[in-house]
């Protein structure tokens, strides 16, 4: 599946590479051939110039003008495909990137780690990898504003999930991996319109901007009764018909205009960056607009702000546009100067920027809801479609009573490990207040697989596919403690910290909810002595075992696969490794029952570490 998909893309970019090739030779020609008739121009209009009229000499510059201008619209329509095929080619490369998990050419974004955890960062987000660097966050986004970028890692570290919400995103999901076309456009379209982010909370914060539009109406009227009154007494005044005295109200009019500026001295600037910021979107939105959604239902329905005719974007962003190339002429200040005198043309056109507000006051953010969650969705499709052998989960409506409750997969894979070394396993877990215990040796692959088991539960209610062959899960509240790490700053030991970390798995469990705590605990207590260790994850596991939740604890400590004797709900699991020639080799799969060896003093003895043999 892999090899296919990758084919296919450097196919794909093989064929758009030779055609952008062939736009920049057609290019050239042009570029030649532009300045061979302008070079030609000059010397044709000389010889004109020195042997015939002046009339005919303007002709023919008018003339080559003329050749000029018709020549550059197949040269810029060339440059804009030119650029399109390049983009084009960026996007299927960075597809071939993400299949390959080359990382140092995969895009890494800035996000805040802190979440809804009471310490300020969200533990499952980097116990899982699911953000940071060479994260599935990292892996999956293509998102081109920040707020599609946060709905994504939201939805990926979402502890507490919604069947609602995944049943419909997964819907959508599945109905935007055949559309290549559909994904790619809008890809494309975002990456030309936007060098940087789009700033949708620059759009939304204009929209919460204060104004006094009752004052700025107040003054308006004043200075619109007042402006023709001044031009009727300066015209009077210039004609000697009436004294100097029409100079006291045009100073009065200037006053009041220059005095309240504070009403109108942004709205150029703020005119300017929503027309900035909306012609990024634009081109995305009228896409949208247009486009022709057929049998995907639940993607037109996500659309659907788009597509009332009303309020589509394409009507509700041309007023902006009057509005803009009017208050550009404040460029040139001496022409505004004396247009402000005949008529407050800011104060008309400030009062019309927020009855503009005022009408896309609902729809923008409505707009922009749905492009953050179309690009989440995009980023989600697209994963799927780079990696088919991936499957999508089914989430079960089993409650924790009933015996097919319970998680289940098979061939269960981590998409952060290159498919070449990757091992899947199958692994069950079907009651309520089960634990597995996973024993094996250092490097055996405990960690691998309890974050393997993660990432692919938060994947599943994220609405995207998981990598696994056969994945069902009901819905379970999330809950890790794997990178536990001390903070010098707060005085906190690495210890103390898993101590608080577990309190907090207690209180989850104690806590009444329908869904059940799904737990993935990585050497649980190896932040102290091996006596005080054994004593407290003993405790620890009788004391959570039976409880409304389940989930998998690792651990070196081989004493704690006694507690399977005595608790029905507790069942052992290992990984396990051999010697061959000298050499340590683990085949990371997952068997039944209690680890039977362990590694340290090879490991160490193989490194070349005093090891006493009694």
């Amino acid at each position: 599946m892999e090899t296919n998909r990758l084919a296919e893309l450097e196919n794909i970019i093989f064929r758009l590479e030779g055609r952008a090739r062939a736009i920049e030779g057609r290019i050239k020609r042009i570029s030649a051939a532009r300045l061979v008739v302008f070079l030609i121009s000059i010397v044709v209009s000389f010889i004109i110039f020195f042997s015939l009229d002046t009339f005919s000499t303007i002709a023919a510059i008018v003339f080559s003008i003329v050749l000029q201008i018709v020549l550059s619209y197949p040269h810029n329509r060339l440059l804009n495909s030119l650029q399109r095929h390049r983009v084009y080619i960026m996007i299927k490369k960075s597809y071939v990137n993400r299949i390959k998990l080359d990382w140092d050419k995969i895009p890494v974004h800035s996000i805040e780690e802190n979440g809804g955890d009471p310490e300020g960062i969200d533990p499952i987000g980097i116990d899982l990898n699911i953000t940071g660097k060479h994260s599935l966050l990292q892996l999956i986004d293509l998102t081109a504003s920040e707020q599609g970028r946060k709905l994504l890692k939201n939805w990926l570290i979402n502890s507490l999930p919604d069947y609602n919400e995944i049943y419909n995103r997964q819907n959508i999901v599945k109905e935007l991996i055949p559309l290549n076309r559909f994904r790619d456009r809008l890809l494309l379209n975002a990456k030309i319109a936007t060098k940087k982010d789009l700033n949708i909370n620059g759009l939304l914060n204009w929209l919460n901007l204060p104004s006094d539009i009752l004052k700025l109406r107040k003054v308006f009227t004043i200075l619109s009764i007042m402006a023709p009154l001044n031009i009727i007494l300066m015209i009077l005044g210039f004609s000697g018909i009436i004294s100097g005295i029409w100079v006291i109200p045009v100073f009065i009019y200037v006053a009041i205009y220059f005095l309240n500026q504070n009403l109108v001295k942004n709205t150029y600037e703020n005119a300017v960056f929503i027309k900035d910021e909306l012609g990024k979107f634009s081109q995305l939105m009228y896409f949208l607009e247009g486009y022709n959604y057929k049998g995907n239902k639940n993607l037109r329905e996500l659309c659907s702000p788009f597509l009332e005719k009303k309020s589509a974007p394409s009507a509700e962003l041309k007023g902006l546009k009057g509005i803009i190339s009017v208050l550009s002429i404040q460029k040139n200040p001496f022409i505004w100067f004396l247009l402000i005198l005949i008529f407050p043309l800011d104060y008309f056109y400030s009062i019309k920027l927020e009855k503009y507000k005022n009408n896309i006051s609902y729809s923008l953010p409505e707009w922009l809801e749905v492009w953050a969650k179309l690009e989440a969705l995009i980023s989600l499709a697209t994963f799927s479609y780079l990696n088919p052998e991936y499957t999508f989960p089914h989430l079960s409506d089993a409650k924790p009573s009933e015996k097919h409750f319970g998680l289940k997969g098979n061939k269960v894979g981590h998409p952060l490990i290159p498919k070449l070394q990757k091992v899947t396993n199958d692994f069950n877990m079907g009651a309520e207040g089960e634990i597995a215990i996973v024993t094996g040796s250092n490097m055996s692959g405990k960690s691998t697989f309890l974050r393997s088991l993660g990432i692919n539960v938060m994947l599943a209610y994220s609405g995207g596919p998981v990598n696994a062959e056969f994945f069902e899960l009901p819905l379970l509240r999330t809950f890790t403690c794997i990178k536990v790490s001390d903070s010098v700053v707060d005085g906190i030991s690495y210890f103390y910290a898993e101590v608080k970390r577990l309190k907090l798995l207690l209180d989850e469990l104690a806590r009444e909810d329908k869904r059940p705590v799904l737990f993935f605990i990585d050497e649980i207590f190896k932040g102290t002595n091996n006596i005080e260790r054994l004593v407290g994850s003993r405790s620890f596991i009788k004391a959570i075992s039976g409880r409304n939740g389940l989930g998998c604890i690792s651990t070196h400590d081989l004493e704690l696969v006694m507690l399977a004797d005595e608790i029905k709900t507790i069942t052992n699991y290992h990984f396990r490794d051999e010697v061959k020639d000298g050499k340590m080799h683990f085949d990371y799969i997952l068997r039944n029952g209690p680890c039977p060896t362990t590694n340290a003093l090879r490991i160490m003895e193989s490194e070349g570490l005093p090891i006493i043999k009694n």
